[in-house]
C-alpha cells in the first residue's frame, strides 16, 4: 500500500516537472536517456 502511495506521489511530481520543462529540454532529456539505455 505504501509503495502504491509513494508511486502515486512520484507520478504527480513527475507530471508537474514535465509540465514545467520546455519541449526542447524534454527532447534533450529524452535523447540523453535514450542514448544511456542503449
Amino acid at each position: 500500500m505504501k509503495a502504491i502511495l509513494m508511486f502515486g506521489m512520484m507520478d504527480k511530481t513527475w507530471s508537474v516537472v514535465i509540465r514545467c520543462l520546455d519541449d526542447k529540454e524534454l527532447m534533450e532529456m529524452a535523447k540523453k536517456v535514450g542514448l544511456e539505455r542503449r
